[in-house]
């Protein structure tokens, strides 16, 4: 059984709303059937997104169909903890999926 989505407080209810106007000028058709994945930094505007999506996002996916995403790139030592700790820390306090991933960085790039 899904728990209810809560209703978003003015700036959340403002914020969502925007969220969807752009899924829709963009023709997506809502809600997504198929899983979602969001790709999360750490940083504050995709984990806003993650958050928004989660919490108020009921006429766009199912939190249930949410994973948050997270690659380290291997540039920065901090990507590798700090930030796919705060991912994983808030893919679990949301109930969605996490999902990270290594990469290696393009051809003459360096790693920290």
């Amino acid at each position: 059984m899904s728990v209810p989505y809560p209703k978003p407080g003015e700036t959340g209810g403002i914020l969502i709303r925007k969220v969807l106007a752009l899924f829709k000028k963009q023709g997506f058709r809502l809600p997504f059937e198929r899983p979602v994945l969001i790709a999360v930094s750490g940083g504050v505007d995709s984990m806003v997104l993650a958050h928004l999506l989660s919490k108020y996002g009921r006429k766009v996916v199912t939190k249930d169909r949410i994973t948050l995403l997270h690659f380290d790139h291997g540039w920065r030592p901090e990507s590798a903890t700090l930030e796919r700790n705060a991912v994983r820390e808030l893919a679990s306090a949301l109930g969605a999926g996490f999902l990270p991933r290594d990469l290696e960085p393009p051809a003459g790039g360096r790693r920290s």
